[in-house]
């Protein structure tokens, strides 16, 4: 069994491997953004608004699979780069069963406390049936969605990045289609939505078990070893990507009561709507990085600092390019996003436009943020990558949302994200520069035995 992530990685070479992941994870947006397309053309502005009120879950469950998935495969990769792939295995194991019971415990609690839920994230009554209908099945796939988000790593780390962009294109594609019948045919409403959505999930989710379930593989399911110590290394270096979705829901609720208190539900339309160009557009930066996370672990693992200084300068470049690319295609594509969305709601359509226009400079710095997040956490520097997301999202972020709107009122909504990736970003490079010589990043090109962590 040859470890792909063994092999010498060029640029040539280093794109090739992570592609795959950056098409899986724009696949995946474009069939989010299907989603709302389907509810705003068919159920409405408000069935829209109503989405984006229930982000905040998703943004939680989403962030546990996350956090298991993103600590979990920096530990397993550097395990491999030490030649302790058996272990790795265990741990995998043990992972993946940890994540799914707590989603089952997710299961329980939402489905009985929906309603009190999506009141406390602010639903008024103009929006709580819609909220209620979509949540429930958020609920109800919970354990699916924290298992397809592991997978979507795992199959990387594993190196099988080609069989993730398989999973999320059949995953995918059922979604689409059943968002037509559920919500076009059968007029289910967001009901049919979430539905769509929860099913695909598991149709990704079956389509990885095909891999981890051959003991060919690099990386299978085996026995389970449940080291508590191990496990709560995965948690703490991976604690940065879940404080990195906590804090966006507490700052989508947040947004949800600005714009409700500035605009009303018309406002929380125009923000959805801004988010949804953000999900169209970041996961290029999310794919690349999550794609070349499992080689730095590795690479950390096995000493070899010339091969991570490569990867490190490798990915600084094509970050300072997309992100200038990204703004500009943004920028560009504005109306096309705004007329597919507003459903010819006046309002909506006046304060998306001029809105996303501000919060595309947030693209600008986006990206040296989300590298320096993954790149801590493959270097198993949870603490770094912790509080990097920490201060840009809840120091930089929610003091924002909190203080801008004051002096600026709802353009202060607006330049809150940007701001505050532009402070985020400047804490990032801060940090790449005091850490490059204890990881060998910086240029240091011998090679010596990764430091425990």
């Amino acid at each position: 069994m040859e470890n792909q992530l063994a092999r010498e990685f060029n640029l040539k070479t280093m794109a090739k491997f992570a592609l795959p992941t950056m098409a899986m994870m724009v696949m995946l947006s474009l069939y989010t953004i299907v989603d709302g397309l389907f509810v705003a053309n068919y159920v409405g502005t408000d069935a829209l608004s109503s989405v984006n009120m229930t982000l905040p879950v998703i943004s939680i469950i989403a962030g546990l699979g996350i956090m298991f998935a993103s600590g979990g495969s920096a530990i397993v990769a550097r395990k491999q780069g030490q030649g302790m792939t058996a272990q790795g295995n265990q741990l995998f194991t043990a992972i993946c069963i940890t994540a799914i019971g707590l989603g089952f415990v997710i299961l329980i609690v939402g489905s009985c406390l929906k309603v009190p839920i999506n009141q406390l994230l602010g639903a008024t009554d103009r929006l709580l049936d819609f909220c209620n209908d979509y949540a429930l099945f958020l609920y109800l796939f919970a354990p699916v969605c924290i298992f397809k988000t592991l997978c979507d790593t795992f199959l990387v780390t594993a190196g099988k990045p080609n069989m993730a962009l398989i999973a999320s294109i059949a995953g995918g594609l059922t979604n689409v289609l059943l968002d037509y019948v559920f919500i076009c045919v059968i007029g289910m409403g967001v009901m049919g939505a979430s539905i769509a959505t929860g099913i695909g999930q598991v149709v990704s989710a079956a389509v990885a078990l095909t891999v981890f379930f051959n003991k060919k593989n690099v990386l299978h399911f085996t026995k389970p070893k449940f080291q508590v110590r191990s496990l709560v290394e995965t948690v703490t270096n991976g604690s940065s990507e879940l404080v990195t979705n906590l804090a966006s829901a507490v700052v989508s609720l947040l947004f949800n009561f600005s714009m409700l208190k500035y605009v009303g539900e018309e406002g929380v339309a125009a923000m959805t709507i801004a988010n949804y160009s953000i999900f169209l557009l970041v996961p290029m930066f999310m794919g690349i990085f999550m794609g070349v996370a499992p080689l730095v672990g590795y690479n950390y693992g096995s000493g070899n600092k010339r091969q991570l200084h490569k990867i490190f300068r490798t990915c600084c470049i094509i970050t300072g390019i997309l992100s200038v690319v990204l703004f500009a295609v943004l920028q560009l594509i504005i109306p096309f996003m705004v007329a597919v969305f507003a459903n010819n709601n006046a309002q909506v359509i006046e304060l998306a436009e001029h809105g996303m226009r501000i919060f595309a400079f947030a693209l600008l710095f986006l990206g040296t943020n989300i590298f320096s997040s993954s790149f801590f956490t493959a270097l198993s520097n949870g603490k770094i990558s912790a509080l990097l997301s920490l201060t840009k999202n809840l120091a930089f972020t929610i003091v924002g949302i909190l203080v801008w709107p004051l002096i600026f009122d709802i353009n202060g909504i607006w330049i809150t994200i940007p701001v505050a990736e532009l402070l985020g970003a400047i804490m990032s490079v801060i940090f790449f520069l005091a850490y490059r010589n204890r990881y060998g990043y910086g240029g240091k090109l011998h090679q010596t035995a990764p430091e425990n962590s």
